[in-house]
């Protein structure tokens, strides 16, 4: 009869931790019995230990065939229409001096209904 550790390959949540050093002592000591004994699980720790790669190389390709000219185009009519739509408020002008005067108001508001009160 075969050793049921054979034929099971433990998660890559299990053997991730194990990389990471996170899984407690009696755990760990199972799982490296596990990898002792299991060819694959192994293969797949191996797999995973890899996993930190140089994926800026992986991307190169697509990176050079992105169109990044035209994209930056879009981009800047996008803003151009974004700022024409709603321009930015002014020193002299925009909200400021609404602010301004919402607050005077609630300032005389809160002392007239404090007199009354009173």
């Amino acid at each position: 009869m075969s050793d049921p550790r054979d034929s099971q390959i433990p998660s890559d949540e299990t053997l991730v931790a194990y990389l990471d050093g996170e899984l407690p002592a009696e755990e760990r000591t199972r799982l490296e019995a596990t990898l002792a004994a299991n060819a694959a699980a192994r293969t797949r720790l191996e797999h995973l230990s890899r996993g930190g790669g140089n994926f800026a190389a992986a991307f190169q390709g697509l990176f050079d065939r992105a169109p990044a000219e035209r994209l930056a185009a879009m981009l800047h009519r996008v803003e151009a229409e974004a700022n024409a739509r709603h321009p930015a408020p002014t020193a002299r002008g925009g909200w400021r001096p609404a602010l301004l005067a919402a607050s005077v108001a609630l300032l005389i508001l809160g002392g007239v209904a404090g007199y009354f009160a009173a």
